[in-house]
């Protein structure tokens, strides 16, 4: 039993890897962080893409950059976290701790949402069952069910 756990963490653990470092680096190769400077007439505009390339290490493969946001990442492990910083200079860690509350706000009113819509429709349905009403309600539910968040 425990090797089966064993094998499932390990499986949990490779593919949360991967998909982070698919998703790192389709993000990364997606764009150009330096296009708006490109397109600008500002007269510091080589000062401020040198500045933004080191701040962002646009220098280095974003492969590379990877495995450095994933040292800061996994540096939870030993009590030196370090999510880094976002553009402005404000660090992600306090960024995201200030977004959790809201988060859970909204989590929990389109949960309560989803539950009040969801007995009304069903109850309703029910009572009229094999009618149009109930094969569009069921159709539509299956449809919003299906589509991504």
């Amino acid at each position: 039993m425990l090797a089966y756990i064993g094998r499932r963490l390990g499986i949990v653990l490779l593919i949360l890897f991967g998909s982070s470092f698919i998703v790192y680096n389709l993000e990364a190769y997606s764009g150009d962080p330096l296009a708006e400077l490109r397109v600008s007439s500002a007269k510091n505009k080589e000062f401020l893409m040198q500045q933004l390339t080191k701040q962002l290490e646009l220098n280095v493969p974003p492969p590379i950059r990877y495995f450095h946001w994933l040292q800061g990442v996994l540096g939870i492990f030993t009590g030196h976290a370090d999510l880094g910083k976002t553009r402005d200079g404000l660090y992600v860690a306090n960024e995201i701790a200030a977004a959790i509350p809201i988060t859970i706000r909204l989590v929990l009113g389109a949960t309560v949402l989803a539950i009040l819509l969801g007995i009304t429709v069903g109850v309703i349905t029910a009572i009229r069952q094999y009618s149009r009403l109930d094969y569009t309600m069921t159709f539509v539910s299956f449809l919003m069910f299906s589509l991504p968040i």
